[in-house]
């Protein structure tokens, strides 16, 4: 049974959103209980996943991609002290950044509107491992050039030519042309149209700010769906991106989307962190001092990351 077809059976399902439900509370309660003498009841009001069903779905759908959000937000509890001091935020902004870290990947469930045959090939590319596929983080590009055609082939998808004429078709994907790392970041701009549709949220836990937040975690590698000017990202949103490059070059793992995980030391992490940055030169000061500032807190940090565990 391919890593799809166990992520997606019904019962794996229904278990991975009990995991998920189970999950998010311990971490919200964590959250919670580290305010300590200074929370107030009811002050900041707690995050309910089970209220938003849809979200809860597509979450299940990304499988072990949920376990690095989850990892992430993590990192942001761990870290908070030293985020607070340096960039002014507050407990209502740590609750919400966390909430962004929970929620940012999920485009990986394709796009918002789509039929149940196309979110079946996004997700099983999603859901599928490439051992000769990297992704060589230190400039931000991909290093290789496999195209979304060749990969489909790598990884003997059922039906390719279906699958191409609908990728083709649905999205306008030509699968001769198109990375496949071009293809595996639009799941950014999926991400900014799910969350887009919660605008309105009546709880306001779904906020523009989430939104943008969440929909932001690439502007690095050149995404920017909500095409904000360099002065409107949020601090936050730089925060999320640098924790997720650091997670996916110090894990070691068979999962990342069709990434092959670096499995770098903490040293050499933040050593590649640096030289992304750098390497910029596009990026205005304000921005280039937002990731260095953050690097250097993660640099600072190895103790508290050393003690964090991945859940599921």
């Amino acid at each position: 049974m391919t890593n799809y077809e166990q992520v997606n059976s019904p019962e794996n399902k229904e278990l991975r959103k009990q995991q998920i439900i189970k999950s998010v509370n311990t971490l919200m309660k964590a959250e919670r209980d580290s305010r300590g003498h200074r929370q107030h009841e009811g002050s900041i009001p707690a995050f309910d996943i089970e209220a938003y069903p849809e979200l809860l779905d597509k979450l299940a759908q990304i499988g072990p991609h949920f376990e690095d959000s989850l990892y992430i937000a993590q990192m942001i509890l761990a870290l908070w002290t030293k985020i607070e001091e340096n960039f002014k935020l507050d407990e209502k902004d740590r609750s919400q950044l966390m909430i962004c870290a929970l929620l940012h990947d999920i485009g990986k469930s394709g796009p918002l509107h789509a039929k149940a045959q196309l979110r079946e090939v996004i997700t099983k590319i999603f859901a599928t491992p490439s051992k000769r596929i990297s992704l060589k983080v230190a400039d931000g590009s991909g290093s290789h050039d496999k195209t979304v055609s060749e990969f489909l082939t790598e990884i003997n998808l059922p039906d390719k030519e279906k699958a191409v004429a609908m990728l083709k078709k649905e999205l306008d994907v030509d699968a001769q042309q198109e990375l496949i790392i071009d293809f595996w970041r639009r799941h950014v701009d999926w991400t900014f149209d799910i969350l887009r549709d919660y605008e309105g949220d009546i709880r306001n836990f779904i906020n523009p700010t989430v939104v943008n937040i969440s929909a932001s975690h690439h502007i690095l590698d050149g995404k920017n769906p909500a095409k904000l000017k360099d002065s409107q990202i949020p601090s936050e949103a730089r925060i999320l991106e640098i924790a997720e490059k650091y997670e996916v070059l110090t894990m070691v793992d068979k999962y990342q989307a069709f990434i092959e995980r670096s499995g770098l030391s903490h040293e050499q992490a933040i050593e590649a962190l640096q030289a992304l940055v750098k390497e910029n030169k596009s990026l205005p000061i304000t921005a280039r001092a937002i990731y260095f500032k953050v690097i250097e807190i993660l640099d600072a940090s190895k103790s508290e990351l050393s003690g964090l565990t991945r859940q599921s």
